[in-house]
């Protein structure tokens, strides 16, 4: 069985405690769908100095049940608007300790 996805949407929220960024989008018929993303600590720290609330961001990773609610474990994150984005060229690579 696959467990890949990709997700591209803003985000809305920094989890601090738990190294975790929210990000959500619409759906097609205009829901919202929020989304808890788990980060590693090198990619929560380069995404915090680069990136802003409301900024697009896509990430690939894999789904994951944690305290009872899927999320997403990232392993790439490529940010497709904002500062980091223009800096950058977007990527940041969860498998790179920089």
């Amino acid at each position: 069985m696959l467990n890949h996805v990709v997700f591209v949407g803003r985000l809305v929220n920094w989890i601090d405690y738990d190294q975790c960024i929210e990000v959500e989008t619409h759906n097609v018929d205009e829901s919202i769908i929020r989304m808890p993303v788990k980060l590693t600590s090198t990619m929560y720290d380069k995404s915090k100095q680069y990136a802003t609330i409301g900024d697009i961001m896509g990430i690939k990773g894999k789904l994951k049940n944690m305290y009872n609610q899927t999320i997403i474990e990232a392993e790439r994150i490529t940010f497709l608007s904002g500062r980091a984005a223009a800096e950058n060229g977007g990527e940041i690579d969860g498998s790179r300790e920089i």
